[in-house]
């Protein structure tokens, strides 16, 4: 009885590990309007992205740009699925489309400028990011036994630790699209924008 109960547990546990691992983007997004509609309820007031004269907000810019920009760089090296990635982006570390995410929300939390967002987010990666590093490595790590034993060796998992001695990679326009990274683009570019006539409303 008690190792059908053991069995269960586990294969609910497994499940809420894919659901968050695969739902991870929309969880992300319905979590991001829900902060916002709160805020915009409360009346909160947000740091605008295009005002240069506020140093918070050009560092949250500057993070949201950071974050794009090394997202956009790993997708047009990453071939799902296919090969391990282990040139340009991912000499810096093991996961940098997942770093590049964290930079992002880092960004916006800035320029929402509210500590309760902060705590969300911070709950957010924990809950749902780390786990899904996790479950990834455990694959990777089965389907390129070692060959990903080798890359973890010297590639640190989220962090750059050293700066690599080679940055040179492979990047492509058709795999960027084919890993659809238009999508974060064109979403940190409209929430920029509405963040811009909200702070100026």
């Amino acid at each position: 009885m008690s190792s059908r109960s053991d069995a269960s547990g586990v294969s609910a546990w497994s499940w809420l590990g894919d659901f968050l691992a695969t739902q991870r983007v929309s969880i992300s997004f319905l979590i991001f309007s829900l902060l916002v509609l709160h805020d915009l309820g409360a009346g909160k007031r947000v740091r605008d992205p295009c005002n240069v004269g506020d140093p918070w907000a050009v560092f949250g810019l500057v993070l949201v740009s950071l974050g794009l920009a090394l997202r956009s760089w790993a997708a047009g090296v990453l071939h799902k699925g296919h090969e391990l990635a282990t040139t340009g982006p991912y000499q810096l570390c093991r996961h940098p489309l997942y770093l590049g995410s964290m930079l992002l929300m880092s960004g916006f939390c800035l320029l929402v400028a509210d500590a309760a967002n902060g705590l969300v987010v911070a709950a957010l990666l924990c809950i749902v990011y780390l786990p899904t590093i996790r479950r990834e490595e455990t694959k990777l790590a089965a389907r390129h036994g070692e060959s990903w034993r080798a890359f973890a060796r010297t590639s640190p998992a989220i962090l750059p630790c050293r700066w690599p001695r080679r940055l040179a990679s492979a990047w492509s326009w058709r795999q960027w699209l084919r890993n659809r990274e238009y999508n974060a683009v064109a979403a940190s570019l409209a929430a920029l924008l509405g963040l811009h006539v909200w702070a100026n409303n």
